[in-house]
Parts: structure tokens; C-alpha cells; sequence
């Protein structure tokens, strides 16, 4: 999944970059996301076609990563507010004077 959302950030991220390349950045991130979703998708299915594969295991780790995900932002927001600093950017930076 780490992999499938760095090549939506890749894409995103050079979307309008001065450096963009179809290929590079668009082509290659593309097939990245789509060959990790149909893994996950086999993951999350493939217990019920194939013997031998636990049907929960999948499940099991989905939610133990959803969990992490979940206190991972808890404490994003709580360190934020202790620091005294915002969590999410609200407004683009002031240009810095040369």
C-alpha cells in the first residue's frame, strides 16, 4: 500500500512540474498503482479461492495497519498541538525575500 500511495504522490507531485514526463510520470506510476491494487484485491480475495490460505490473515493485518494508521494520526494532531503548530498547511507559504 506504501508503494501504491507514493505512485499517486509521484503523480500528483509532478503533475504540473516544469520537469514532467508522460512516460515518467504518469505512464510509470500508473502501472505501479493499478499492479499493487490488483495484489491487494487478490489478497483480500484470494483466501476464498485457493486452499490453503487463511481467510482471516488478510483481514487481521488490514486492521492491525488500520489501527497503526489511526494512533499514527493521533499523535500527528497531538504533537501538532503541543508544539504549537498547525497540522494541515491552510495557506501557501509567504515568498521568501532574496
Amino acid at each position: 500500500m506504501l508503494y501504491m500511495m507514493s505512485c499517486l504522490v509521484a503523480m500528483v507531485a509532478f503533475h504540473e512540474h516544469e520537469m514532467h514526463n508522460f512516460f515518467k510520470h504518469k505512464a510509470i506510476p500508473m502501472f505501479g498503482l493499478l499492479a499493487n491494487l490488483l495484489c491487494m484485491v487478490f489478497y483480500l480475495v484470494g483466501p476464498f479461492f485457493v486452499n490453503g490460505m487463511s481467510k482471516t490473515e488478510p483481514y487481521i493485518a488490514l486492521c492491525v495497519a488500520g489501527a497503526w494508521g489511526l494512533y499514527g494520526a493521533f499523535y500527528f494532531m497531538k504533537n501538532s498541538k503541543k508544539t504549537g503548530r498547525t497540522a494541515m498547511i491552510t495557506a501557501p507559504p509567504a515568498a521568501a525575500s532574496a
